[in-house]
């Protein structure tokens, strides 16, 4: 699971738009 530094997880990064 890719997080910020913050630990929250963007939309985008749980579900990435290709």
């Amino acid at each position: 699971v890719i997080q910020t530094i913050t630990g929250e997880v963007p939309e985008r990064w749980r579900f990435p738009t290709e």
